[in-house]
């Protein structure tokens, strides 16, 4: 393999998945077992995480084939996934260096098991990986009060950022981590951060902490589950 593999959302724009191509080996994500707004998202299926990565038992066959065909390590959740919101959101938790973030009962027991050394920081929002971008240490942005409150009381480094301007079709709007993926000391943009009012801040926030930040697409920021690169 001469390069790592990126997964995003089958339908991100275009633009943005060409370009992405030009850093990796692109597959585009598509499962139809949950609500078809996510049914792009790798968030929904895949657990990435310092411990490891874990997939769920019912993730695109292609994928797994992917996997497996590049040695890629990868623990087999328990519980498939499905078209409710705790089926939706077992694997959508976040690891840090301290913690598992997630809500609590909402996490499927293999990522308990593999990251069973952590606490686990309880929030409100099930759909933690959606809303929650960890960027090292206890620095962090998100797009939920909820999880921005959590956080902060724990000691966590939080930026909150409006949800508006975000793009999750057919909703209003979608979840800031979701527009991101995360490869060594670069931070990849599904859309312009130009496009969000509070753009500049983002900039200057994850910019300061040592990442390079590169734009997929000029346009407004699009949630597809975020980026997985393995």
């Amino acid at each position: 393999m001469n390069a790592p593999i990126a997964i995003i959302d089958y339908r991100a724009p275009s633009e943005a998945i060409q370009n992405l191509r030009k850093y990796f080996e692109v597959f585009e994500f598509h499962n139809p077992h949950t609500f078809e707004a996510l049914s792009g998202h790798p968030d929904i299926c895949l657990f990435q995480g310092q411990s490891g990565l874990i997939v769920a038992p019912n993730t695109q066959p292609e994928l797994i084939a992917v996997l497996q065909k590049y040695d890629i390590p990868c623990t087999f959740g328990t519980t498939m996934i499905g078209a409710d919101v705790r089926l939706s959101s077992l694997y959508n938790c976040v690891e840090t260096d301290a913690n598992i973030i997630h809500k609590l009962g909402y996490t499927d027991v293999s990522i308990q098991q593999i990251c069973s050394g952590k606490p686990l920081l309880s929030v409100p929002q099930s759909y933690t990986r959606c809303s929650l971008l960890y960027l090292g240490g206890m620095q962090c942005i998100t797009s939920d009060k909820g999880i921005e409150c959590q956080l902060h009381a724990h000691g966590y480094n939080v930026m909150y950022v409006s949800q508006k301007g975000i793009m999750l079709p057919p909703y209003k709007h979608g979840c800031i981590a979701g527009c991101f993926g995360m490869y060594k000391s670069t931070v990849y943009c599904i859309g312009s951060l130009a496009y969000h009012e509070q753009g500049e801040r983002m900039y200057s926030f994850i910019s300061e902490l040592g990442y390079t930040i590169v734009e997929l697409y000029n346009g407004p920021l699009y949630d597809g589950g975020g980026i997985f690169i393995l």
